[in-house]
């Protein structure tokens, strides 16, 4: 478990490195859509 919050911290903030270089709506939408799937992959 200890491992996969670290990925999920390490994750979240790929993603908002991501979203903050990308201000495009585009490329938002594209971080939401990885992070749904990853979200309905772990459950």
């Amino acid at each position: 478990t200890l491992c996969r919050t670290l990925a999920k911290k390490t994750f979240k903030n790929t993603q908002h490195k991501i979203s903050n270089s990308n201000r495009r709506p585009s490329g938002r939408l594209k971080v939401k859509m990885s992070l749904v799937k990853t979200s309905t992959r772990e459950n």
